[in-house]
């Protein structure tokens, strides 16, 4: 009966850490462009991913973000290494893992769509960021949004 239990046990654990294993590689993977996902989607997701930037791996979050680039932006600001460098340059480093944001649409039609970001960061100062995003017309993504312009960190006064 013992020896039963301890086996039982055995798998229990195991089955455990399975389970947290599966859970961790599904964490990692990114989300990928589809044409049913919303600009507004797309934007809230690449600001949620740079605000947790470092979960659950590092530069995770500007892989995200980088997944969602148009592909002419990702021909200026690529690959992903010297995208992410160019994340802790001033101007976009208010981005990394800052404390919350504010998504409101500016203007849309059937080809893009502009938002006005406001950013609070680490320290609790206020940013904001015009952010584009189009939908793409050609290659893998015909269709999908995609971000083709973020400004650099403009500095708004505290209450706004």
């Amino acid at each position: 009966m013992i020896a039963i239990k301890s086996v039982l046990r055995r798998f229990m654990v195991a089955g455990v850490g399975w389970l947290l294993v599966f859970s961790v590689a599904q964490a990692t993977e990114l989300i990928t462009p589809s044409e049913s996902l919303q600009p507004e989607y797309v934007v809230k997701l690449q600001l949620d991913s740079l605000m947790k930037n470092d979960f659950p791996y590092p530069d995770a979050g500007a892989a995200q973000t980088f997944a969602f680039a148009h592909p002419n932006n990702q021909r200026i600001t690529g690959p992903l290494d010297r995208f992410s460098k160019m994340l802790r340059l001033p101007g976009y480093q208010q981005l990394l893992n800052h404390r919350s944001h504010a998504i409101k649409l500016y203007s849309q039609n059937d080809e893009n769509a502009v938002f006005a970001v406001k950013v609070i960061d680490q320290v609790g100062n206020q940013y904001g960021f015009h952010w584009v995003v189009a939908k793409n017309t050609s290659g893998e993504c015909t269709g999908c949004w995609l971000t083709t312009q973020v400004s650099p960190a403009i500095p708004l006064a505290q209450g706004i």
